[in-house]
């Protein structure tokens, strides 16, 4: 089905007094898992259907159909509409003016399968000999996607573009004295060939080799220097309290803070739909409205929150173009593209070398705990002991706690390590005095 197929159906919701809104999408995804050299599973995946959101009066209503033909669309917007008018009225219910835009974000590339298979292979085999110690790759994969869209509504929007990620991780276990660590490395990108699947296997192998031996540290307060990876993960906490949705429902402990002090002047926090091959990268959100870089955090001041177009209507605002959906199945929700921390200047040796004793975590389990209201949190961690700028021995079996906010505003040097971790990233960060409770 073409774009100007897709529009014709906007004057029959018209003619049944609505205003419409059709989002329709196909796409495939691979995955391919190796062990001990050989191919272990291979799953291909394909998927299309039509979502379609009908606005009568200020009722909304939607409906979806996995089968996108002339007959499917017709009753689905039928459904919409009828399901419209049987829900309660909100005044803040739109939908997004637009107009007509294409593009295409780095299409899927035809990669022979054999290929994918012998990258991961090699993932697999640099990660077993990369130490004696290594025991085993317990996962070695491989995962590629593709999904082109089609969006039209009766306020002008027409949408058509294409889009694609490729992934892979590996999965190494060590051993020795009768401890076993594992160690995990990933990798999400929008261009197959920045996949380094030797690097991934080094990686992951090095991870597991280097907490051999980890033991936990006493009880104090510590300097802690939060590896990107797992400041990508605190970023990916905040990313829900810098939601306008969550805002909205009292459960966001910046609501009520625009304009004043939420982190050290340091902290620079970005969501760019826009960015040059960011895995949520496009040229439109879910609903049409065209994306577009939002500083929300600037130097340490709160200068706002992400939009979709309700949350936008609702707050008096303009749509920062953060209307997301998981598919055709699903209404426009509000959600981040391409959120991270903006790089600064210091690398993350002068951090170590900076410090007579600290912490470095590089593993936490349970973040997802942190109370979105209040701020607080209490993690398993574990990382490294630094003592005199150097690195002296790996450290497991601690607890990290405080406040988020206390945490941002405790930011002491901010990296110039900046890495993307799918479409949340984070240079490496220092924070000064964090409680470690230990032995």
């Amino acid at each position: 089905m073409k774009l100007t197929e897709l529009k014709s159906f906007l004057s029959q919701a018209s003619q049944l007094g609505a205003k419409a809104e059709i989002f329709v999408s196909h796409g495939q995804s691979l995955e391919l898992v190796v062990s001990n050299g050989k191919l272990e599973s291979l799953d291909k995946k394909n998927s299309q259907g039509v979502g379609i959101r009908a606005l009568v009066d200020k009722q909304m209503g939607f409906a979806f159909s996995t089968e996108v033909s002339k007959a499917s669309i017709e009753a689905t917007l039928k459904q919409a509409v009828a399901n419209a008018e049987v829900t309660a009225p909100d005044e803040f219910n739109t939908l997004p003016e637009g107009k007509p835009v294409k593009g295409e974000v780095e299409h899927l590339v035809d990669i022979p399968i054999e290929e994918k298979i012998q990258k991961v292979i090699l993932a697999e085999k640099v990660a077993k000999e990369y130490d004696s110690r290594i025991i085993k790759v317990q996962r070695s994969a491989y995962g590629d996607a593709t999904s082109e869209v089609m969006l039209v509504s009766t306020e002008g929007v027409e949408a058509e573009y294409k889009s694609s990620y490729y992934d892979s991780y590996v999965v190494a276990l060590a051993e020795e004295d009768g401890q076993r660590e594992e160690g995990v490395s990933f990798d999400v990108v929008r261009n197959y060939e920045k996949i380094n699947f030797r690097d991934l296997g080094e990686e992951a192998a090095d991870k597991a080799v280097s907490m051999l031996g980890a033991r936990p540290i006493s009880s104090e307060k510590l300097p802690l220097i939060l590896d990107r990876e797992i400041a990508a993960q605190v970023l990916s906490v905040l990313a829900n309290v810098l939601s306008a949705r969550s805002v909205i429902k009292k459960k966001s402990l910046f609501a009520e803070k625009v304009g004043q002090k939420v982190a050290s002047h340091l902290v620079t926090i970005i969501d760019d739909g826009n960015m040059k091959g960011g895995v949520a990268s496009n040229i439109v959100d879910d609903e049409g409205v065209p994306t577009q870089r939002t500083v929300l955090v600037d130097s340490g001041i709160l200068l706002g929150f992400y939009h979709n177009s309700y949350t936008a209507n609702r707050m008096g605002v303009t749509s920062t173009g953060n209307g997301v959906r998981s598919g055709a199945k699903s209404t426009v929700g509000c959600g981040t593209t391409n959120l991270y921390i903006q790089p600064g200047q210091t690398s993350k040796e002068e951090m170590i070398d900076s410090l007579r004793r600290g912490l470095m975590v590089t593993s936490v389990m349970g973040l997802h705990t942190a109370n979105p209201i209040s701020g607080d949190f209490s993690l398993g961690a574990a990382g490294f002991l630094i003592q005199e700028g150097k690195i002296a021995r790996p450290v497991r079996g601690i607890t990290i706690a405080g406040n988020l906010i206390d945490l941002l505003s405790k930011v002491t040097l901010v990296g110039s390590d900046l890495r993307m971790f799918g479409s949340t990233g984070a240079p490496t960060l220092l924070v000064d005095g964090i409680s470690v409770s230990g032995e």
